[in-house]
């Protein structure tokens, strides 16, 4: 009982970041790419990390930049994580 309220908080913080997460148009491999990002990587370190060319990468993130209507990493992520 002593456990419930703050995992049920949670629980309801991961429900609504996945509704939301949702709702953005991104594809799969977009959402890894950004997730990189946010460890602080560079496109050179994501593009080795997830076996990709680094201009893969910076495609990727521009397309993403377009779906989101930002146009810098930083935006890009505050936006996933609905800052």
């Amino acid at each position: 009982e002593v456990l419930r309220p703050p995992l049920e908080r949670v629980v309801d913080r991961l429900e609504r970041r996945a509704a939301m997460e949702a709702d953005l148009p991104l594809t799969p491999r977009e959402r890894d790419v950004l997730e990189w990002v946010e460890r602080g990587k560079t496109n050179a370190e994501i593009a080795e990390i997830l076996w990709l060319s680094p201009n893969t990468v910076r495609k990727h993130l521009e397309n993403a930049y377009g779906k989101l209507g930002v146009r810098t990493r930083t935006a890009a992520v505050a936006r996933l994580r609905g800052r």
